[in-house]
C-alpha cells in the first residue's frame, strides 16, 4: 500500500516553483528542480538537487539493493517527470563467459543435488530451475545476467550521458494525459509532483472556474 503523504510534505520537498532557481536558472535542464532515488525499501524520501546526489544515494549504505530496485526520477518545474533508464548506472553482464561454463556449473550443481548435499536443491535457482532439463537449464543459466550498480569511480561520465540524455526529453513533446491516462483542464496548473514507489501524486491548483487555489490530489 503507497504510504499517504500530505499536501505540505509535497510542497515542502517538491518546490518547483523555488527549488535551486539560483543553480537551474540558464541551460538546457532549467526547467528541471528536483531527483529523486527510490530503493526497495523507499528509504530516500527527501529530493536531491542534482543527478549525482540521488546516484550517490544509491551508491551508499544506506541503500536496499540498489542494483534489483534502484530508480532515479527528475522532475520538471512544468509537472513532467522523466524516469532516467537503469542502463545509465546499473550493469548487467551475462553471469557465465560462453556455453562451456554454463554448463559446467549446471552438471556440478546436478552431482551436488544427486548426492544429497544441503542446499544443493536452492543453490542457483533463479539462475535455473534445478527440475528442468538439463539443456533449458544450461539455456537459462547463459541466458543470465547478473545486476551491479556502477562504482563511485563511472559517475562523472555517467552525470555526462544523463544530462545528454534528459536535455533531449525536456525537448520532446509532452502531454499531460500520458501522465494521468486522463485528460487534464486547461484550467488546471499542475505544480507540484511526488512519487511514491510505482505511484507519481500530482498536486494541481485551479487558476479557472472553481474554487481558486483547492489542492486536488491525483494518483496513479
Amino acid at each position: 500500500m503507497v504510504k499517504k503523504i500530505s499536501e505540505n510534505k509535497i510542497l515542502e520537498n517538491l518546490d518547483a516553483d523555488g527549488a535551486h532557481a539560483d543553480e537551474l536558472s540558464t541551460g538546457p535542464l532549467a526547467s528541471i528542480f528536483a531527483y529523486r532515488a527510490f530503493d526497495m525499501r523507499g528509504r530516500f524520501p527527501e529530493p536531491f538537487a542534482d543527478f549525482r546526489g540521488a546516484l550517490e544515494a544509491l551508491q551508499s549504505d544506506i541503500a536496499y539493493l540498489p542494483e534489483m530496485s534502484g530508480e532515479i526520477v527528475a522532475y520538471s518545474r512544468d509537472g513532467r517527470w522523466f524516469e532516467i533508464p537503469t542502463r545509465f548506472f546499473i550493469r548487467r553482464p551475462p553471469r557465465f563467459a560462453d556455453r562451456e561454463a554454463a554448463e559446467q556449473w549446471v552438471r556440478e550443481r546436478q552431482q551436488a543435488i544427486e548426492q544429497g548435499k544441503p542446499g544443493a536443491k536452492s543453490m542457483g535457482y533463479v539462475v535455473a530451475r534445478p527440475g528442468d532439463p538439463i539443456e533449458k537449464q544450461i539455456d537459462d543459466a547463459l541466458a543470465f545476467r547478473d545486476c551491479r550498480l556502477v562504482g563511485p569511480e563511472e559517475n562523472d561520465a555517467i552525470c555526462e550521458r544523463v544530462a545528454r540524455w534528459l536535455a533531449e526529453q525536456v525537448d520532446g513533446e509532452w502531454c499531460a494525459s500520458s501522465v494521468l491516462n486522463r485528460p487534464l483542464s486547461m484550467n488546471c496548473l499542475i505544480a507540484r509532483v511526488a512519487r511514491q514507489g510505482n505511484r507519481c501524486a500530482i498536486v494541481c491548483r485551479f487558476i479557472g472556474p472553481g474554487p481558486l487555489g483547492c489542492p486536488m490530489v491525483w494518483t496513479r
